[in-house]
């Protein structure tokens, strides 16, 4: 049931103070042991939206999009540096807010990169 404004939250549901959440070994065990049998279900499914021609375009290309993932990896975002190798890289980083950063980054050449 969702929470309903107005009413009470019951008493020890929801994450407990300095609970983090994070997946553990056992988690992805767990995991695991559900979902493994149903790997052969799932890429059949895959290859069934992908090669169904009345399917939408998008869900075919996701279906592809899925499989080769699965099968190659995903493409790594490769950066062009045009600049000087030998000088360092220099990120900037724009806030879109019409509030002031409380810090600035400093980046000197023969530095580096410090809040100040």
């Amino acid at each position: 049931m969702a929470f309903q404004p107005g009413h009470k939250k019951i008493p020890g549901s929801g994450m407990k103070k300095g609970q983090k959440i994070s997946e553990t070994a056992e988690n992805r065990q767990f995991n695991r042991q559900i979902f493994l049998p149903l790997v052969d279900e799932a890429a059949q499914t895959l290859l069934d939206v992908m090669r169904d021609t009345q399917a939408p375009h998008t869900a075919r290309i996701a279906a592809a999009n899925s499989i080769l993932d699965r099968a190659l990896g995903k493409p790594r975002q490769e950066v062009e540096h045009s600049g000087d190798a030998a000088q360092p890289l220099e990120i900037m980083i724009r806030h879109f807010s019409d509030e002031v950063p409380n810090s600035v980054v400093s980046t000197e050449l023969d530095d580096q990169p410090r809040i100040i």
